[in-house]
Order: structure tokens, then C-alpha cells, then sequence
């Protein structure tokens, strides 16, 4: 692959565009004025085509950004070059750090047409070498997406954490997640009135559908036989279980709960003899 670089870089050059030895060897034949304002970055025109055809997710993972910025610099060992004409040099290197092919070109002579020739070859060559990385590049697209998805899925459970993972089950599309939870469950999922799923969109910058899937809530029902199969009997409990932990901070336990419940709904000792007129 490399010498197939080279091959392409080398066909960007015309006759009498040579390396900067040969160009300091004969200076009055080349303009080396504008070869050392290229090679010090201070050329007159710059312009920059994308080197790896792949989208920003890759350089966001820590993972793929580093597979992506190593093949950046295998490639630039290949493509880097230095060319000095007869009116004017240019550079082609590698931006690592941006992932671009950037071309520095000067002219002592105000000799600017290999300039636009120069950048249109720039954008054929980035072709050809994603191209020649389809498969490269193409596992680093897939890589970069499933950690975005998985990025995503981590946060909706980070964000329901009293929820053990295993009954929640999360698709991410481009446009919304969807949440997959026992029916038991949905209410505590969305909150009174939306509020809570309401906060995760706003975490997740995505909109949420939350959807009651039978396979989990058949695991959740075999592994928590005391809880309530009526979805409408946990909202209820869900509504009513901040003011038990209120109570409960507050000094009053479940079970003295109990009792003062049982004392209030006690009913009141009644004269049956006034009743039946004894």
C-alpha cells in the first residue's frame, strides 16, 4: 500500500517540479525563496481536502480516534512531499490532528495556476486512497457506531440505576432510543407525568420511547412473584413511595405505619343497646 501511495503522490508532479536537493543544487533554475516559506508554513495559499472519509464519531471514541490517527501517520510517511518549480513550491502533508491533506503553496512569481490544478489532483488522491482503506475504513465506521450505541445505552442505565440492567433493554436510532422495560416497571420508567423521561431526553439530547416488552416482564414476574402484576397497582405505589421515604426519614417505620393505618381505619366502638332501644 505504501509504494502504491508513493506511485499516486509521485503522479501529482509535472517535469519540471523537483525535490528541494535537486532544487539546491541549481537555485537559479527553481524558486527557492517560496520552497523555504512553504517548509516553514508561512506559503501565501492554503487549502485542505479530508483524508479519511469517516465520520466525526470516530475521532470522538478514544479507540477508534487512536486507530485513525495511527493510519494518518503511516499514511503520511508515505504521501508527505515537497515539491519546488520553476516559479513557485509547494508542500502536501498530512494533518494528523485535523485528518486532512493540506497543501501549502507559494510563489515568488505570483504564479498561482498549479495552485487550483494542484488542489483539484489533491481531491482525486483522497479518493483513491479511501478507496484503496475501504475496508480499513469501514471497521472503524463500525467500531465508532457501536460505541456511540453503546455510549448511549450506558447512560439510560447510569441514569436508572435502581433498575438492575438486566430489565432494561435499549435501541438507539439516529433520532430517538427506545426503551425496552417489564410493564411493572414503565411507570417508575416515565415518571409522574413524564417527568423523568422527560430529564433523560434532555441527558440524552434524543427523544424516548418507552414500551413495555413481554419477555422482560415474564423474567420480572418469575423473579419477583410478590409484586403486583397490575401495571396501574405500581404506578400507584410508585406516586406513594417519596412519602414513605419520607416518613421513613422522619423516624416512622413500615411497621409502625401499619399500625397507625390499622388505628385509623378501626371503627368507632358502637352503643348497640341505644341502637336496638334497650
Amino acid at each position: 500500500m505504501a509504494e502504491r501511495i508513493k506511485s499516486l503522490v509521485a503522479g501529482l508532479a509535472v517535469a519540471d517540479e523537483v525535490d528541494a536537493e535537486v532544487a539546491e543544487k541549481h537555485p537559479h533554475l527553481y524558486d527557492l525563496q517560496a520552497y523555504r516559506r512553504v517548509a516553514e508554513l508561512k506559503a501565501e495559499k492554503k487549502a485542505s481536502v479530508t483524508c479519511l472519509d469517516v465520520p466525526d464519531e470516530v475521532f470522538r471514541d478514544e479507540a477508534c480516534s487512536k486507530r485513525a490517527m495511527n493510519l494518518l501517520r503511516e499514511l503520511s510517511t508515505s504521501l508527505n512531499c515537497y515539491k519546488v518549480g520553476r516559479t513557485y513550491a509547494y508542500a502536501i502533508v498530512i494533518n494528523v490532528n485535523d485528518n486532512a491533506i493540506d497543501l501549502h503553496y507559494s510563489s515568488s512569481f505570483n504564479d498561482y495556476a498549479r495552485f487550483e490544478e494542484l488542489l483539484s489532483k489533491l481531491r482525486g488522491l483522497s479518493a483513491s486512497i479511501n478507496h484503496m482503506l475501504w475496508d480499513t475504513i469501514e471497521h472503524l465506521k463500525f467500531i465508532a457506531t457501536l460505541a456511540k450505541y453503546e455510549e448511549v445505552r450506558r447512560k439510560v442505565v447510569e441514569f436508572y440505576k435502581k433498575i438492575p440492567a438486566k430489565y432494561i433493554d435499549v435501541v438507539v436510532f439516529d433520532d430517538h432510543v427506545t426503551i425496552y422495560v417489564p410493564k411493572q416497571l414503565k411507570g417508575y420508567i416515565i415518571g409522574r407525568g413524564g417527568f423523568t423521561v422527560n430529564r433523560l431526553q434532555q441527558l440524552l439530547g434524543k427523544r424516548v420511547r418507552v414500551i413495555d416488552d413481554l419477555g422482560l416482564t415474564e423474567l420480572y414476574e418469575s423473579e419477583h412473584p410478590e409484586i403486583p402484576k397490575d401495571p396501574e397497582v405500581m404506578e400507584l405505589i410508585v406516586e406513594i413511595l417519596p412519602k414513605i421515604k419520607e416518613l421513613e426519614r422522619k423516624g416512622v417505620t413500615l411497621r409502625q405505619l401499619e399500625k397507625i393505618i390499622e388505628s385509623i381505619e378501626k371503627p368507632e366502638d358502637v352503643d348497640v343497646s341505644a341502637e336496638e332501644g334497650w
